[in-house]
């Protein structure tokens, strides 16, 4: 890909499902990037240090990346970066943990840091429905939603047979 006619023009960038094992050399080209997120890149086992050649980033999010295992020491020349996700990534979560965390003081100048763990409380709630047609004939719709329910309670009394 042609990423250095992209500089000036791309603002936000999204690698989602990928099975690629590091980011496109290119993108340190993209210096009007404002976004950049990893989303369940399984395969990415680190961020590059030329990281630090994206002078416009602002946003950067890494959900669901395992494999990143510790941020690059050129996170703290990323004087624009006013907001870092991280999500279900453990090891790198632990990383990045304030005050003690070893990647700490890389991203301790970033106004907005989230960090967030994957919890017993995120549940992926499956709800069935049956629906016998005029015939008799059951058939069912699945409604599927992650949500945070930290105070969830199942009464399994409500289901009938």
């Amino acid at each position: 890909m042609p990423w250095k006619s992209l500089h000036q023009s791309l603002r936000n960038l999204q690698f989602s499902y990928t099975d690629m094992m590091n980011l496109p050399k290119g993108i340190q080209y993209l210096t009007s990037l404002q976004s950049l997120s990893l989303g369940s890149c399984w395969n990415v086992t680190n961020l590059p240090e030329w990281i630090s050649c994206l002078s416009s980033l602002q946003s950067l999010s890494i959900e669901k990346c395992s494999a990143i295992k510790s941020l690059p020491d050129s996170m703290r020349n990323l004087a624009s970066l006013q907001q870092l996700v991280i999500k279900s990534c453990t090891e790198l979560e632990e990383r990045c943990k304030e005050p003690n965390g070893e990647d700490w003081p890389k991203i301790q100048h970033i106004p907005h840091v989230d960090i967030r763990e994957v919890m017993v409380a995120d549940l992926v709630v499956m709800v069935i429905f049956f629906l016998p047609d005029h015939a008799g004939i059951v058939s069912f719709s699945i409604h599927s939603e992650i949500v945070r329910a930290p105070n969830l309670q199942i009464n399994f009394s409500a289901f009938l047979v």
